[in-house]
């Protein structure tokens, strides 16, 4: 027979319900239950617009979630943000697995002058994969510099060169599909 949660366990059970992000747990399914409810779809999120394939994102999230539930089985907390780098590495092998397989998402919106607003997430994946995860983890998952760079593992200097990359690239294709030239070129004299 389990024993009984204490004061503390059932504060941090309140906390996440109550939009806290700190889960702690033995692995129980209320634990599990309470991670998957607040934090799903934002992970969902986060690893498609990585990858392109929601199928393969799903996995992606199955695996963090399985991930987490060890972690509280062996009485470690979670956090959004260890959920965050957990995606994030699973993302890079799932990134990687989908390039050695060489496929390529057939439902990818168009990029260019006529191409919607959902065509920024299929701009954003043909940028170089670490400006991507910087980026997304930085202006779509709403971590600080400071965080995404925990996340990463990278020094927050890194992060910013990373974010400005990322932004002057996405600058470049956006005039590019337009026809314009965003920078003027210098000439010899």
């Amino acid at each position: 027979m389990k024993p009984s949660p204490g004061p503390a366990r059932l504060k941090r059970a309140a906390e996440v319900r109550e939009g806290g992000d700190l889960i702690d747990g033995d692995g129980d399914e209320t634990a599990i239950e309470a991670l998957v409810h607040q934090f799903g779809l934002r992970l969902l999120g986060l690893a498609v617009s990585q990858l392109g394939d929601r199928a393969t994102a799903e996995e992606v999230v199955q695996d963090v979630f399985y991930r987490a539930h060890q972690q509280l089985q062996r009485g470690r907390p979670v956090t959004w943000s260890w959920l965050a780098q957990a995606a994030v590495w699973r993302t890079r092998r799932a990134r990687h697995a989908q390039w050695r397989r060489r496929e390529v998402p057939a439902d990818l919106p168009p990029v260019g002058p006529e191409a919607d607003e959902s065509s920024l997430l299929a701009q954003i994946r043909a940028l170089e994969p670490q400006h991507a995860e910087a980026l997304l983890l930085h202006h779509w998952a709403g971590f600080s510099v400071e965080e995404t760079a925990r996340i990463l593992g990278i020094p927050a200097g890194t992060v910013k060169s990373r974010l400005s990359r990322a932004r002057t690239a996405l600058t470049h294709q956006r005039h590019r599909g337009a026809g314009d030239d965003p920078a003027p070129r210098r000439t010899k004299s």
